[in-house]
């Protein structure tokens, strides 16, 4: 956890609002993307 660039990982509830987002038409410019959601730890 050291090396973790946050203090905690993302609840179930933080990654699914993630996906969300993405198939959602509020991304619909999105067209190609690696959304790391790892609490900052790939600052």
């Amino acid at each position: 956890m050291e090396a973790h660039g946050g203090d905690r990982f993302a609840t179930a509830q933080q990654v699914a609002q993630a996906v969300l987002f993405l198939v959602s038409d509020a991304s619909s410019h999105i067209t190609g993307i690696e959304l790391p959601i790892d609490g900052g730890y790939t600052l």
